[in-house]
């Protein structure tokens, strides 16, 4: 099998790209702006390399002469959110050209390198094989890569809902947090879902080019990925989970502010009550006469809020 890299030229067989094309089995990585020259020497349809230029947002699969065209998004944590990017993979029985716009996208760059050196170490022996288990190796580093993105945001996730219930962080922290983390599992459960559909269609295999022989190395890629869909839908399920957690929360801190205010107001009645009496402009009132009257209201007063502390203090109010 020969490889042909856009940025170091051909790193084994011809020298040249219509050479390549024009031999065996050969694996092609290029940019979306390289993407012309490589679809003019394997003959690749113009609206596809259309879609690659224009830079496509959304997975899919096209059957198209003789190959299988795919779109790929590769997900990668970032400070605000999570960073989508797509790669493409042209797929026939003699050629695998991944497309990947490695210039500013740290994910694709290192997705690029494996590929190269994965390729770089097959055995030239069986071509078709070859292609297949390169084929095999790329989805199987994309679904580590979402693996290892699905597990960092589920530390996230368990690092917040200790956060909630130690009671770290004020809460005007911690509402955007959750949010943030809310998208980011809700944008991994639909990518991967997609991803997920996309790979069962290359299970199908309608145009033949998997081999029996590297079926399994196919299938459990498939199983794998159905497994991280699950693993998606279980992180969202768990963000709703941390809301929940933190408006229970608030609601007990609110609840918790509510009981200060009434037991605050249970002291205070009856002495609003006791001076309410007194302040009435009634012309006969004893009370109001008495020498001792007002220590007198004074140790009502007092004494009715000591009666309320140890009511309060027993039924554990306070």
């Amino acid at each position: 099998m020969d490889i042909f890299d856009f940025e170091r030229g051909a790193a084994r067989g011809a020298g040249a790209l219509s050479d390549v094309a024009s031999g065996g089995a050969v694996f092609v990585a290029c940019a979306p702006g390289e993407l012309p020259a490589v679809a003019d020497a394997f003959g690749f349809d113009g609206a596809t390399v259309a879609e690659c230029r224009g830079q496509a947002e959304h997975n899919h699969h096209v059957l198209s002469g003789g190959y299988d065209f795919l779109t790929f998004s590769h997900l990668a944590l970032g400070g605000d959110g999570i960073d989508i990017c797509y790669f493409h993979l042209y797929v026939s029985e003699r050629a695998l050209v991944l497309v990947a716009d490695a210039e500013g996208h740290a994910p694709l760059a290192r997705l690029r390198a494996r590929a190269l050196e994965a390729a770089a170490a097959l055995k030239p022996g069986d071509a078709g094989g070859a292609l297949n288990r390169l084929y095999a190796f790329l989805l199987n580093e994309l679904f580590t890569d979402y693996y290892a993105m699905l597990e960092t945001l589920e530390d996230l996730l368990e690092d917040l809902s200790e956060a909630i219930v130690a009671d770290r962080g004020a809460d005007e922290d911690l509402l955007p947090r959750i949010d943030r983390l809310r998208r980011m599992a809700y944008t991994s459960k639909k990518n991967l879902r997609s991803v997920n559909y996309l790979v069962d269609q290359i299970l199908l295999d309608e145009m033949a080019l998997i081999k029996k022989s590297q079926l399994p190395h196919f299938r459990s890629v498939g199983a794998g990925f159905r497994k991280l869909n699950d693993f998606a839908g279980g992180l969202y399920g768990m963000s709703s989970e941390v809301l929940n957690n933190y408006n229970s929360r608030l609601s007990m801190k609110t609840n918790d502010t509510v009981n200060k205010l009434t037991i605050i107001t249970l002291f205070f009645a009856p002495l609003t009550v006791i001076t309410g009496v007194y302040g009435m402009n009634f012309a006969h009132m004893p009370e109001l006469s008495w020498k001792h009257g007002y220590p007198y209201a004074l140790l009502l007063m007092l004494g009715v809020s000591a009666i309320l502390f140890v009511v309060m203090k027993r039924k554990k109010w306070l």
